[in-house]
């Protein structure tokens, strides 16, 4: 049994031939096909069937018993009413395997209930033609029900059961934005430490040293400790010689350590020792050569004594550098401290994260969140920009700081110098990186001005319109500062 569209012919033939209803022999082969419609109506929570209700789904099916080789025709589409509608443009078909020579056909239809009230599905006629040539059809049955509102009781309404949920499929982009920067915040704070932790040594080794103690200072701190250690005399005896061999050396500018004893009289003939003469040094220098190459032994006391006319010799011929004689340092800036450094941050970060929030929620309720990157776009830019504002960025203006080169005239950045500090700040998670490149490099100085040789300073206590002036050439004497805060 196959299907085919009725054509033309066909249906002058059934005209002709008339009709056979179910159950109502009148063709000769009425009692050889059969036509049924059911009506599948919808189940309550405990899976029995229940009354329609507006908004339901049933499933109207049509079943047609034939012999195998006949073909069948029912209504493509049928028209189930204005109460009815249908969900789909074609039937869902099935056909059962022949079994003695019939075949059966299901044609499915889900339909949508629209309208309140007593309702019923139409008789439909099904056609079909035998391989003899026959044609004939057959009538469903009449199906009547009652749809029921949503409304539990018509004169005292009151909501009736809820439908069935129906999974709905969206993007949280609340969720998607909220998970990604919290995961990348993570993540780069992470990185950041491991490259601070990796590279430690190379950071470490940027911190400026000590400057060195003048050599009158070291030359009696190292005799001091010498006098209070557990040496033996003759260990004592040479430490407290090599002390003055140092001295000497440093003091007149030659290696005093690796000099020998004839050498240094040469290079101190000339020198200015005040009441200490070339000869008595040379005596104590020829007494340690026997103490170290003959094997003298000195005692104890004699040790101690050569330490105090070491002590002598440097007390006698130390002489303090004439400031008259120096050209006069220039006075460096003062830097900003971490904290100061902070606050003023945080002051730029809030204005750059409160636009940027604040533009990223239009753009979500005008447009959707998948655009909300353009809140981040301001963001970046307000933070990339923010020192080429008036003299620097409103967070160091407040707290009275400026943005200087990190050389020695510590002259005012140039705009490029501005906008390349603040590359890395300009990303999502950039002020996290920074932050902890702030706290641990050694110079308190973030990736960015490591990059474009900049820092950050207290700002003079002249007036605004006196800085640029106050910053064009080296200052001399005292610069005073203003305490502040930046970023």
């Amino acid at each position: 049994m196959t299907r085919c569209a009725p054509t033309l012919f066909l249906a002058l033939v059934l005209t002709l031939s008339g009709r056979a209803t179910a159950g109502e022999p009148a063709a000769a082969a009425g009692d050889r096909v059969t036509a049924s419609m059911t009506l599948t109506l919808p189940t309550d929570t405990a899976g029995k069937p229940r009354a329609v209700q507006l908004g339901d789904q049933v499933v109207a099916t049509f079943e047609i018993q034939a012999p195998a080789d006949a073909k069948v025709f029912p209504p493509s589409p049928p028209n189930f009413g204005a109460a009815f509608k249908r969900t789909s443009k074609k039937a869902s078909i099935t056909r059962s395997p022949e079994r003695a020579g019939r075949a059966t056909e299901v044609h499915s239809w889900t339909l949508l209930v629209v309208r309140v009230g007593p309702e019923r599905l139409p008789r439909f006629e099904v056609t079909y033609r035998l391989a003899d040539g026959t044609s004939g059809s057959v009538m469903t049955d009449l199906i009547r029900l009652r749809v029921r509102p949503r409304l539990a009781n018509e004169q005292d309404p009151r909501l009736g059961g809820l439908p069935a949920t129906v999974p709905v499929v969206t993007t949280h982009w609340a969720l998607i934005w909220g998970l990604t920067l919290l995961g990348s915040a993570l993540l780069a704070a992470l990185l950041t430490l491991v490259g601070i932790y990796v590279y430690r040594n190379r950071i470490i080794a940027l911190k400026p040293k000590e400057p060195p103690l003048p050599a009158n200072r070291a030359a009696l701190e190292r005799l001091d400790a010498l006098l209070n250690s557990e040496l033996d005399p003759a260990a004592r005896y040479a430490a407290v010689v090599d002390v003055l061999r140092w001295y000497l050396g440093e003091r007149y500018g030659f290696d005093g350590l690796e000099t020998t004893t004839v050498e240094m009289r040469r290079h101190l003939g000339g020198a200015d020792l005040g009441d200490l003469s070339v000869h008595e040094i040379s005596q104590v220098l020829e007494e340690t050569d026997l103490v170290k190459f003959a094997r003298m032994t000195p005692g104890d006391g004699e040790a101690r004594s050569k330490a105090e006319m070491v002590r002598r010799a440097v007390e006698v011929t130390w002489k303090e550098p004439d400031p008259d004689d120096t050209e006069e340092d220039m006075v460096r800036l003062e830097p900003a401290s971490v904290r100061e450094r902070a606050v003023a941050g945080a002051v730029d970060f809030g204005i750059a994260f409160l636009a940027g929030g604040l533009t990223a929620t239009t753009v979500w309720r005008l447009w959707g969140g998948e655009h909300a990157w353009i809140g981040l776009v301001v963001y970046g830019l307000l933070m990339l920009l923010r020192d080429l504002g008036l003299v620097t960025s409103p967070g160091k203006l407040a707290q009275a700081l400026l943005v200087v080169t990190r050389d020695e005239l510590q002259t005012p950045a140039t705009a490029g110098q501005r906008v390349g500090r603040n590359v890395l700040l300009a990303l999502p998670l950039g002020a996290l990186i920074e932050a902890l490149m702030l706290l641990y490099h050694p110079l308190h100085l973030r990736i960015g001005e490591v990059w474009s040789r900049t820092e950050v300073v207290r700002r003079p206590s002249e007036s605004l319109r006196h800085d640029s002036a106050a910053l064009d050439g080296p200052a001399r004497g005292p610069r005073p500062a203003v305490a502040g805060g930046a970023g």
